[in-house]
């Protein structure tokens, strides 16, 4: 259940980070229900604008960390818990002892078996480096504009 709890906290980024360039950068915000990633996605692909930011966001949301954690989140709230296994091992070489994350399937992409510990050490490494980055060239797009609401 601590596998399922970081993957669906991990998938709520998104929407965070999603509420906060919402009200930052956009002049007229989307009404808080219809705010998500790819609605800001659209929302500066329309403008024109803010092409660093956007890029940020594409690398984010294109990445296979965002894109395994989203899938995650949405087979296990929405079709079923993924399955998964502990497994000891006391051959040489590299340790693959401890709770394993079964393959799954969403939306026609299969996600292969993987280590939970490090599959989940290194998604949250990775989402943390993307969501500093979009951060920070927000704030630069800010300081930038001189105004907190620039996107039409």
């Amino acid at each position: 259940s601590h596998i399922e709890a970081a993957m669906i906290t991990l998938s709520t980024i998104p929407d965070v980070l999603s509420q906060i360039v919402n009200i930052a950068i956009i002049n007229q915000p989307l009404c808080e229900s219809k705010v998500s990633i790819r609605e800001i996605k659209r929302a500066f692909e329309e403008c024109g604008s803010y092409s660093t930011l956007l890029c940020c966001i594409n690398e984010y949301v294109d990445s296979i960390e965002y894109k395994f954690v989203h899938a995650f989140a949405n087979v296990t709230k929405h079709r079923q818990i993924i399955p998964t296994k502990y497994q000891v091992s006391i051959a040489p070489g590299p340790m693959e002892s401890g709770l394993w994350i079964k393959e799954f399937e969403y939306k026609g992409v299969r996600y292969p078996e993987s280590q939970a510990a490090n599959t989940l050490e290194s998604h949250v490494l990775a989402i943390e480096g993307r969501v500093v980055k979009i951060l920070q060239k927000l704030i630069i797009e800010l300081e930038g504009s001189g105004s907190a609401a620039v996107v039409d």
